[in-house]
């Protein structure tokens, strides 16, 4: 998050799923997608 943020992404989001180790992908994939379709609606109206 931190590099993500140094080379210019302001609206990067740092999201901790309690419990869970490095096979995520059910609860993780979910966010990813609500995250993509949040920038891209907002890309549209600028």
């Amino acid at each position: 998050m931190r590099m993500m943020k140094v080379v210019g992404h302001k609206e990067t989001e740092l999201y901790e799923l309690e419990g869970y180790g490095h096979g995520m992908t059910e609860p993780a994939f979910p966010l990813l997608l609500n995250e993509v379709n949040r920038l891209t609606k907002k890309k549209k109206k600028a």
